[in-house]
């Protein structure tokens, strides 16, 4: 009985004091992981790049709302349904081609025709990889992609103005972003809202026509050579003389022929300014030498000589001492041959 007593007072008091001594269960529930935005875990260099990138583009986002909402309002009167023209517009990225194959739509074209239409008039955008290959070629291929989806007319313009080195920059890729990703969220935001109230939108309006005016000013001062110049007046005249090629084949037309101007520009240049600096070379004056250095320089070289010729006069000094050693040598062997009796006695012998 007192064992059972006492068994039940231990239990008693193991329960009383149990909760302070046990150790917290584990949830079987795993805590949701914390949430971090990405922007803060970049480093300094990209952050800043980033916001360079905003202030550079920002002037002509309200160009880019302007052309934005023209086509959600074009994809909006069309035969797409609304989710439809919603993923033609996030797909695509790019109005061009949107506005392009609008018409082949309507038109019930096979859709092997609206494809060959799009990819024809988006070729531009092989030709601006091309020129975004040697800036981020040492980035991963989904990242390379990520840069891809993101380029655009504007965006590229913008980017290749800041004149950066090829290869890795630091600032440089969030400069891109910053550019292209301001220009990526004010586009789609602008052609959601055309597609959403397109049939509030009346035609007279003339959106499109305020977007070129928009855009005009804007690319004006990106014109900073005369190569650069012979680009834009050729580009513009043969996107005139095309525009009533299919696919809106014009637009790559002018990419092609101002790319091919800049190119032939450079290189007259560049020869030119060759031909220039043979047949008038430029003489490098060479820098004086202070008095403060020269006189350094003079007492080295005072300095080397002396220890010269003091290393000299112990050389000759060391070799008359052995020559004198030598001689001293040689006498002392002869007298110790001369009296020597045996030697006396060998001379006797040889004189009978």
């Amino acid at each position: 009985m007192a064992a059972c007593g006492h068994l039940g007072r231990a239990g008693r008091r193991r329960d009383r004091f149990a909760p302070q001594y046990q150790t917290p269960r584990r949830s079987s529930r795993r805590s949701p992981p914390k949430l971090t935005m990405p922007m803060l875990r970049l480093p300094a260099a990209e952050r800043e790049g980033f916001a360079a990138g905003f202030r550079i583009i920002s002037p002509l986002l309200p160009a880019i709302f302007s052309w934005g909402l023209v086509t959600g309002v074009a994809m909006s009167k069309s035969v797409l349904t609304v989710p439809q023209a919603v993923g033609m517009s996030l797909m695509l990225y790019a109005g061009s081609a949107q506005l392009a194959s609008l018409p082949l739509f309507a038109a019930g074209m096979p859709l092997w025709t609206i494809l060959l239409t799009v990819g024809i008039v988006n070729l531009r955008f092989v030709i601006f990889s091309a020129g975004l290959q040697p800036h981020f070629s040492y980035l991963s291929l989904p990242r390379r992609i990520a840069l891809g989806y993101m380029n655009g007319d504007l965006g590229f313009v913008m980017f290749m103005n800041q004149n950066f080195a090829n290869g890795y920059v630091p600032g440089k890729e969030g400069t891109y972003y910053g550019i292209t990703l301001s220009n990526w969220a004010v586009w789609h935001v602008s052609s959601m809202l055309g597609i959403a109230l397109g049939a509030l939108v009346p035609d007279s309006w003339g959106l499109g026509f305020a977007g070129t005016l928009a855009l005009i000013p804007m690319m004006v001062h990106t014109i900073n050579s005369r190569s650069t110049m012979l680009a834009v007046a050729l580009a513009s005249l043969i996107g005139v003389l095309a525009f009533d090629l299919p696919y809106r084949l014009n637009l790559v037309l002018g990419v092609i022929g101002a790319l091919a101007a800049g190119m032939v520009c450079d290189e007259l240049a560049a020869r030119h300014a060759k031909r220039l600096a043979l047949a008038n070379p430029v003489k490098v004056p060479i820098p004086a030498t202070p008095p403060a250095a020269a006189a350094a320089v003079e007492t080295l070289e005072t300095r080397e000589t002396l220890e010269t010729l003091e290393t000299l006069e112990t050389l000759e000094t060391l070799e008359t001492l052995e020559t004198l050693e030598t001689l001293e040598t040689r006498e002392d062997g002869a007298q110790a041959v001369e009296a020597s009796p045996e030697a006396r006695r060998s001379a006797g012998e040889r004189r009978r």
